[in-house]
């Protein structure tokens, strides 16, 4: 099955979640998720982490001060974030669903 290109997104939980980062930490938030929707993690590693931000460690550093409890380690390596990864499922599950029923409807087992 091929991997989905988006997640959902939720304006609402985004802007309340979100309130007290500041417009650049919010911004290096969205870019890590994005990360992780693609390659499954975020890095372990500063020096990587910071290439995807665009960023020097200094900066990283003082963003992640915050960013950093959105992210845990993950059984597979590197961090993930939990909200996306149950949004990963949820959709993964669906779109099994939908080709189950797509099956079923053509006699397919």
């Amino acid at each position: 099955m091929n991997k989905p290109p988006a997640f959902q997104f939720y304006a609402r939980d985004w802007l309340v979640g979100t309130a007290r980062l500041t417009l650049e930490e919010e911004g290096a938030y969205i870019r890590l998720l994005a990360h992780q929707w693609i390659d499954g993690h975020i890095p372990t590693d500063e020096r990587e982490r910071a290439r995807l931000l665009g960023v020097d460690l200094r900066k990283l550093r003082r963003i992640f001060v915050k960013l950093g409890k959105h992210f845990q380690a993950s059984i597979n390596g590197g961090l993930t974030n939990a909200r996306l990864e149950d949004e990963r499922r949820k959709q993964s599950n669906y779109r099994e669903l939908q080709s189950k029923k797509g099956k079923a409807r053509h006699g397919q087992a």
